[in-house]
């Protein structure tokens, strides 16, 4: 009967001592020679996510993809027209936030910090040569190395500006007694309404289309699609301003600010502005306008909404004429060109149009 007792209890002990072996094994493969290690893997477990993996980002995702939970690539411009050009390129792949908000003039406007902190928050900044982007605030983004600036005159023929002949030394939003305070049209005194013809705004195109896919190449696909269409667009765009503006050749067109100069370049017209180096005429200059447009034959004197027009008026006031508003910052590119084009042919065709001031209908011929 003993016998059989501790037969009985040396199978239990020897049960015990296999089973406890059994569970001990694993921690002590998993154990190094200082100490303790983590449990091993289960076969069933995800391997640990590294620091640097985005969460649903597979261990073999190339840098260039796109995976699903990225946000829009955040940019910013200085004007309406550009973020035109970026949505057509790249849509909902691109957040734009844009400085010069809609009414104000992009000469003399400045942003708020909000805007300031935005800016800071993009990868790229698309520059224009605006008189904005010589600010303090732009300095800081420069200086912090955070935005890369690219320059979307870059490939651009420049022009001068009527009227703004360029002295480093002089300050030209100074009053030199003309009674009207100035303003600066551009960073270095070319013209930088570079937005206004189709041929242009191609090669801003592709200047954004290669610094989007520097800073985003999973945006290659869609960019070798979008540029293509965007720049078959604004061709068919430049041959439909060139049949409105046919009769309108070498006639002139007189306006307050000179914000058309490519635009007249472009479709053989001439552009005649009032302001002097971002002022008012003089009382003399006045006149001297006055006699000019009855020369030509003005009957419409043009001014955009942004820019005071008090010396436009006059000069409509001495041919009889009129004031009509249009608008270079208009974010519909393609159906504002239209409408200036209508707009400056049908001036220089019909001859005396009198009536009060008026705005182009902003939702004609889209």
């Amino acid at each position: 009967m003993r016998v059989s007792l501790v037969a009985s209890l040396a199978a239990a002990v020897a049960l015990v001592a296999a089973f406890g072996m059994a569970e001990f094994a694993p921690r002590a493969l998993a154990a190094g020679p200082s100490g303790p290690m983590e449990p091993a893997q289960k076969p069933d477990q995800t391997p640990a996510q590294k620091p640097d993996q985005k969460p649903d980002q597979k261990p073999d995702q190339k840098p260039s993809q796109k995976p699903d939970q990225i946000r829009p690539l955040p940019v910013a411009v200085s004007i309406a027209p550009q973020r035109f050009l970026l949505e057509r390129l790249a849509g909902d792949d691109v957040r734009v936030t844009t400085v010069v908000t809609s009414g104000q003039s992009h000469e003399t406007y400045q942003p708020t910090d909000q805007q300031a902190s935005e800016v800071m928050r993009a990868s790229l900044y698309f520059a224009m040569g605006l008189p904005l982007e010589n600010g303090r605030w732009f300095e800081s983004i420069r200086r912090a190395q955070r935005v890369r600036v690219i320059d979307c005159r870059e490939g651009i023929t420049l022009r001068e500006l009527e009227g703004h002949g360029h002295d480093p030394g002089q300050d030209h939003g100074h009053d030199e007694g003309h009674g009207t305070p100035g303003h600066v049209c551009s960073t270095d005194g070319s013209d930088p309404h570079v937005w206004t013809t189709p041929a242009l705004l191609k090669q801003q195109a592709r200047t954004m289309s290669k610094a989007l896919r520097e800073a985003a190449p999973w945006l290659d696909a869609r960019l070798a699609t979008s540029l293509p269409a965007l720049e078959k667009e604004l061709d068919a765009l430049d041959l439909e301003l060139r049949t409105i503006l046919e009769p309108a050749k070498g006639q002139a067109f007189f306006i307050f600010h000179p914000a058309w100069g490519y635009f007249a370049d472009a479709y053989g017209i001439r552009q005649i502005a009032i302001e002097r180096e971002g002022k008012a005429p003089s009382d003399h200059e006045l006149t001297e306008l006055q006699r000019q447009a009855r020369a030509e034959g003005a009957r419409v004197v043009f001014v955009q909404p942004q820019i005071s027009s008090k010396a436009a008026e006059a000069v409509a006031r001495a041919v009889d004429g009129r004031v009509e508003v249009i608008d270079p910052l208009e974010a519909d590119v393609p159906a504002n060109l239209r409408r200036v084009a209508r707009a400056i042919a049908e001036a220089i065709a019909k001859g005396p149009a009198k009536g009060p001031a008026n705005k182009l209908d902003s939702g004609a011929d889209r």
